[in-house]
């Protein structure tokens, strides 16, 4: 009697874990990492990421000189900083620019700088020259730690007419987009541009652009 008892006894404790092998594996698990708080842990680790701040510098519009490119073709230029506030370092593989156009967005892609681009500006008052761009490219940065800030330039080659109806739009707004390895997207807002290039004889630091006063008239 005593047997068949424990058999049943027996066979019960193995029905009931058979039944439930995912609450033994949850029991070993959980207590494998320290417990309710280790899980915690590992799961705000993995809710952790880059978190980015962009901070938008000089917006550039420009037409070529000297026959460094296309002729009928201009230029888009912005400095930007970025910054990782986050816990973890960002990857980027990519930064395209949204230009708001009267409503309307145009996406910008990234072009390759010209070794020592020379623009005019399209008031004929600056020549606006570029030198050891490509280190301070946006596409160059491939890693951003945390706390870690890079001062970038984004450059974009663009038809005249295009350049044009930035230039004579009632509201013209940009912003920046990095594109992560993952495919992920980190965006600043749209904002107004807030400096452009002033006349005068100056280089502007980390950015690799020189202004010099234009010797060029502007056509009638």
């Amino acid at each position: 009697m005593s047997n068949i008892s424990q058999k049943k006894v027996n066979g019960s404790t193995n029905t009931i874990f058979a039944d439930k092998p995912a609450i033994i594996v949850l029991t070993v698990l959980i207590a494998f990492l320290g417990g309710i708080p280790g899980i915690i842990a590992i799961i705000d680790y993995l809710k952790e990421k880059p978190d980015t701040k962009f901070q938008i510098g000089v917006v550039q519009l420009a037409d070529f000189r000297d026959n460094v490119v296309r002729q009928n073709n201009s230029s888009f230029f912005l400095t930007c900083a970025i910054v990782n506030q986050g816990k973890k370092p960002l990857f980027p593989s990519d930064f395209k620019v949204v230009v708001r156009r009267d409503g309307q967005d145009i996406v910008l892609s990234s072009s390759t700088m010209p070794e020592n681009l020379k623009t005019l500006t399209s008031d004929y008052k600056m020549v606006v020259k570029y030198h050891n761009t490509k280190e301070n490219e946006l596409v160059s940065l491939k890693k951003l730690s945390p706390d870690e800030t890079f001062y970038g330039n984004f450059y974009s080659e663009i038809s005249t007419p295009l350049r044009k109806s930035f230039t004579n739009s009632k509201e013209c707004l940009v912003k920046v987009i990095c594109i992560d390895i993952y495919g992920k997207k980190y965006e600043s807002d749209f904002v107004v541009p807030p400096r452009r290039l002033v006349a005068g004889n100056y280089d502007i630091p980390k950015t690799g652009i020189e202004v010099r006063p234009s010797p060029f008239s502007k056509p009638n």
